[in-house]
């Protein structure tokens, strides 16, 4: 069967034969997860529907770099809501159904992250986060809160909402909270809005985030714990051990109930920050992130932590992990990348804008997997009879002997298929590719060598080795 942490595929045991793990190779593997004993297609995607109609960006139009839902509360107390995005250079579109298209509403002029909060009213506020200024989109237009910087602070392009405030990081070391149920309201009281400095040698703060009971504080180089109760005078803070790379703060996200895990990539690879501390998870995923300049997306559903960013030649990567496993694996890079009402939103190769999960691959999208070489636990030269692999769907499966390969389709019925190798050799290797909603959960090899011969004999077969 196969297993999720080593991801092993078992050579099961007959007469005469050992019982040997085949591991997924996950640095030549793409879009293939390996969870609860099965290997398949991981990431799909689902298109974005309304009324009828598969939402795309048109042609000439910038691509998204954040979703977000505008919603407004009518005079009978219900809500409408439209959906929008916005571009990395900072142009907000609407979705308009009369049009059954998007629509430029708004030009920020700068890269802007958005986020929802409500008022005592129960009314949601819409915010954009830039590194020149907050915004607030109403529906009469733009405007922008009264917030107050000392000389030589700059926004970080960072926030949050937490226990109904909202929290935006000034840097180098300055956190800015609103009045509670006043997401618009940053007026500085002993109460309700104001700033608190935390001055550190770890260099500027970059992200902020919700975290167990109050705020997790990223640093370039550090990280710190904010616990929240009751009024702002009653605010504590406390430094977390870390001891990684600088950390890329558009990287920060949330993920699992209660907000009990924060993921985030670092120069040195991926980390998650949870009540024991920070640590270094995938370090089998061959992860190295451009250390200048790096721009990220992410998002958090169902459980996963969706991540894009540049690697060191400037190549565009993505990565889905596991919250609870803290295992995880390469995806293609999708555009737009962002947390929408919840689900994971981003946009794929034909300007389709899609939800992450439950669906098929994008098109020209494939899920290759390839595992590590073997001998099958059986020394010397040997011979590859037949593979008898389990799973669901339609799979390409190609196995070499390091010289010649052969490449099988495989259609499993009653939820097995079986290919004829004939191949001899020391090492074998194995890889394929999961077609549609394929699935494979397990391999049999059928293996012979000269020394296995009379044991097979007695079962009245003959078998001839090598």
């Amino acid at each position: 069967m196969l297993g999720y942490e080593k991801q092993p595929l078992v050579c099961k045991e007959q007469r005469g034969y050992k019982a040997v793990e085949l591991s997924v190779l996950q640095d030549e593997s793409i879009n293939c997860e390996v969870a609860d004993g099965v290997v398949q297609v991981g990431m799909g995607v689902s298109r974005v529907v309304v009324e009828g109609n598969n939402l795309s960006v048109g042609e000439y139009v910038p691509v998204p770099d954040s979703v977000f839902m505008f919603w407004q509360k009518t005079d009978t107390g219900a809500y409408t809501s439209q959906l929008g995005y916005v571009s990395k250079e900072g142009v907000m579109y609407m979705y308009e159904t009369s049009k059954g298209a998007f629509v430029s509403r708004h030009m920020f002029g700068e890269r802007v992250k958005p986020l929802t909060a409500m008022d005592r009213e129960k009314t949601p506020h819409l915010l954009f986060v830039g590194t020149k200024s907050v915004y607030a989109y109403t529906a009469a237009g733009v405007v922008k809160p009264t917030i107050e910087k000392a000389d030589g602070e700059t926004f970080a392009g960072a926030g949050c909402v937490c226990k109904n405030r909202v929290f935006l990081v000034v840097q180098p070391f300055t956190l800015i909270y609103s009045a509670p149920l006043a997401p618009r309201d940053f007026t500085v009281t002993a109460d309700d809005g104001g700033r608190i400095c935390f001055p550190s040698d770890k260099g500027k703060m970059v992200a902020v985030c919700p975290f167990g009971e109050g705020l997790a504080l990223f640093y370039e180089y550090g990280i710190a714990k904010l616990k929240i109760e009751g009024s702002a005078r009653n605010f504590a803070w406390t430094y977390t051990p870390y001891g990684g790379g600088k950390i890329f703060g558009d990287s920060v996200g949330v993920c699992g109930v209660g907000g009990e895990k924060v993921f985030f990539l670092a120069e040195d690879g991926l980390y998650v920050l949870d009540k024991s501390g920070a640590r270094k998870v995938c370090r089998e995923l061959p992860i190295f992130p451009k250390t200048n300049g790096q721009v990220c997306n992410h998002a958090e559903s169902n459980g996963k932590y969706y991540l894009t960013y540049k690697d060191d030649d400037g190549n565009a990567c993505g990565v889905a992990v596991d919250a609870e496993r803290e295992s995880g694996y390469r995806t293609f890079a999708p555009t737009g990348l962002s947390l929408c009402e919840g689900k994971a939103f981003c946009m794929t190769a034909d300007k389709a804008l899609c939800t992450i999960g439950g669906g098929a691959l994008p098109n020209g999208v494939f899920a290759d997997f390839t595992l590590i070489p073997t001998d099958f636990g059986l020394q010397g030269r040997k011979t590859v009879q037949k593979l008898c692999v389990y799973g669901e769907g339609t799979a390409t499966l190609k196995v070499s002997d390091g010289i010649r390969v052969k490449t099988f389709t495989i259609d499993f019925a009653n939820g097995a298929a079986e290919a004829t190798v004939r191949l001899c050799g020391e090492r074998f290797f194995l890889s394929g590719t999961l077609q549609g909603n394929a699935r494979i959960k397990g391999i049999r090899a059928e293996v012979s060598s000269l020394r296995s011969v009379s044991t097979k004999c007695e079962r009245g077969r003959r078998t001839y080795g090598d």
